[in-house]
């Protein structure tokens, strides 16, 4: 078999109902980007299961995938667009959309007004993130549009925070600041209740006062936050594939593209077929920048000048080095000593949100 990214199912639902418990408010999946890497439509089916009211996506074609799916949970797309076709589509989807702007606003009712249907919107707060999103000096104005948005029911508000993950706490404070100004500012004009969201994973672990009526989460179902934030969740997802050839080659000969490793006895191989284009790859991407990140990352990169900065595979219990370059395809590991054969599973650790969706996800 070639590679594959192992789920634990057990885990994702853990994580789940810990953040669930832990937040003490609804939990809104959001399964962007393949569901963080999980699988868009397997991951949507295990939350749909454990009764979740909302799943977020960010991109219409996943709202449209998940329509034609069945999902029975109310889908918010978290992305606000001011293309008409891109909200034609959002409109047939039957998703809650995002409305950013005042164009948006607009057009999501002409589209609405085109497909004879009402439109459910959550307003999008710009706090701060400069993206997408209604600045304080556009709140009048909306308020004064939606009137007469026959085809527009907005049913929620939401902001995007820049730094949640960071050390720095002031931000994120302003942030939320601004936020509740704009919560109240519109519940007091359009006098109903509104679905509150603004934390995501990070904010929903380190600030409780931002959890509001519901949290966001994505990078945290996995298990997988940012160094010094815990929540007492598992990390999931492991790269897996068989060996495809065990190879014996003597003392002195070159293993690899760019001739990197060169064997200092005779040595036992393991060949796979996985390599970088399944997502195994020889760095990590950060997480964000800091202060000093420069600097950081100078003294780590002197560190792994005299240190082991190897990529490790585990097969039958045993910690074994890559051997040479890891090629787009294939790698080879050093087993030297190690009892194994054609077949036996070698296990990477991986981030599923770096594996490409072309590459199989079994669910165990």
């Amino acid at each position: 078999m070639g590679a594959r990214l192992v789920v634990e199912k057990d885990a994702l639902i853990r994580n789940y109902l810990k953040l669930r418990d832990t937040c003490g408010v609804e939990v809104i999946p959001v399964l962007k980007s393949n569901a963080y890497g999980l699988g868009l439509l397997q991951a949507a089916g295990i939350f749909s299961e454990l009764g979740a009211k909302h799943i977020a996506v960010s991109r219409v074609g996943e709202a449209e995938l998940l329509s034609n799916y069945g999902v029975e949970a109310e889908l918010i797309l978290l992305s606000s667009s001011d293309s008409k076709s891109d909200i034609e589509r959002g409109v047939r989807s039957g998703a809650t959309l995002a409305a950013g702007s005042l164009l948006s606003l607009q057009l999501i009712n002409e589209a609405a007004d085109r497909a004879e249907r009402k439109v459910r919107v959550h307003l999008l707060i710009d706090t701060g993130f400069s993206h997408s999103g209604l600045r304080d000096f556009e709140y009048e104005k909306a308020a004064n549009m939606l009137p007469a948005l026959r085809y527009v029911t907005v049913t929620g508000i939401f902001t995007q925070f820049s730094e949640s993950h960071a050390e720095r706490q002031l931000f994120t404070e302003l942030q939320n600041e601004r936020f509740e100004n704009a919560v109240k500012f519109f519940t007091k004009r359009l006098g109903r209740k509104l679905l509150v969201h603004a934390a995501n994973s990070c904010a929903a672990v380190r600030y409780p006062e931002t959890r509001y009526d519901a949290v966001r989460i994505g990078s945290g179902l996995l298990g997988r936050l940012p160094a010094g934030i815990e929540a007492g969740l598992t990390k999931i997802g492991r790269l897996e594939c068989d060996i495809a050839e065990i190879k014996l080659i003597e003392k002195g000969r070159y293993v690899g593209y760019s001739r990197q490793f060169k064997t200092k006895r005779k040595t036992k191989l393991a060949l796979l077929h996985i390599g970088m284009s399944d997502g195994l790859a020889e760095g990590k991407l950060p997480y964000g920048r800091k202060r000093f990140s420069k600097l950081k990352d100078a003294v780590k990169g002197l560190a792994k000048a005299f240190g082991d900065d190897r990529i490790y595979g585990y097969v039958n219990g045993k910690k074994v080095p890559v051997a040479g370059k890891i090629s787009q395809h294939c790698l080879a590991l050093d087993v030297t000593g190690v009892d194994c054969a054609v077949g036996d599973v070698v296990r990477f650790n991986a981030n599923p949100l770096f594996v490409p969706s072309g590459v199989e996800r079994v669910y165990v």
